[in-house]
């Protein structure tokens, strides 16, 4: 059970519909239904009753929605409090993996020569995680993939990502998922972007029952693809880090594989610090 889930639950107690919770959230109807089911599985109670096309709270809802109003009142005006003691020039930044394996190292270095008393605290995580976190004022801005449609965000383009399928070097050329039949798929979990992006090209490939194991490093991807067990998704910038990709095959997969990186921020909690740090990703992407 998190803050997160308590939230869901919460708009779905007050709006009284699924879809209204979903909109109100900025999510879609199945992650807001599936919140719900493990809030239940926790509680070993159901939550809601359906009755006439609308959910109503059962008995242990009621008692539960109480707490929780009064439970994310003070959440909120605990961050609320301490997000307004911060700094301007202290700065939680989130990103995906591959851009602090990338780009972002090299942008820290040069914003830290200009803001020497400067604070950055860096995380890294998957889309999902990196999106709730700068909803819920747990992170100040984020490197993720694509815009943030959510009120009060602001979301500035970075730079552009090339996913390609990697293999061993014995694969013939691949241009469709139905082609890597038989092989072991490595991927992140389902709250990675990437990993979506990968399942919906499988599924359009035609590849019915794909073998998909996850993993959360690229490093450990590489080593079983270049051993020979299966293919995966790679971000082509991830692969230019690497000296050595003789034990690799690189597949195009053309407009499938295109993505955009975005910052994404909250209004008015603009920076110096903050546009130095956008400024210099750009120039260390070009």
């Amino acid at each position: 059970m998190d803050i997160n889930q308590l939230r869901t639950f919460q708009a779905v107690a007050h709006t009284g519909s699924v879809t209204a919770a979903a909109k109100q959230l900025h999510r879609a109807p199945s992650s807001i239904t599936t919140r719900i089911h493990q809030l239940e599985e926790a509680f070993e109670q159901p939550l809601f009753l359906r009755i006439r096309n609308r959910l109503t709270l059962s008995p242990a809802g009621e008692r539960l929605l109480h707490q929780v109003d009064q439970l994310i009142a003070m959440f909120d005006r605990i961050q609320r409090m301490m997000h307004e003691s911060k700094q301007s020039d202290h700065i939680s930044l989130g990103a995906l993996d591959v851009a602090l394996d990338t780009y972002l190292p090299t942008a820290i270095g040069k914003v830290r020569e200009h803001f020497p008393k400067s604070r950055l605290f860096v995380r890294q995580a998957p889309s999902e995680i990196l999106r709730d976190e700068l909803v819920n004022k747990r992170l100040d801005v984020v490197l993720n993939d694509g815009p943030i449609n959510a009120d009060g965000i602001i979301s500035q383009y970075a730079y552009s990502e090339r996913l390609v399928l990697v293999t061993d070097t014995h694969q013939p050329t691949i241009t469709r998922s139905s082609e890597l039949e038989g092989l072991d798929i490595y991927g992140f979990q389902r709250n990675c972007s990437y990993r979506l992006k990968l399942d919906e090209w499988l599924r359009e490939g035609g590849l019915v029952s794909p073998n998909v194991i996850e993993m959360e490093s690229y490093h450990v991807i590489l080593a079983c693809v270049s051993g020979g067990t299966g293919a995966a998704w790679v971000p082509e910038t991830y692969l230019n880090t690497i000296k050595d990709r003789s034990a690799i095959k690189v597949h195009d997969l053309g407009e499938t594989g295109n993505t955009d990186l975005y910052f994404s921020w909250r209004k008015n909690e603009d920076s110096p610090l903050l546009q130095a740090l956008i400024e210099n990703v750009a120039i260390a992407a070009a």
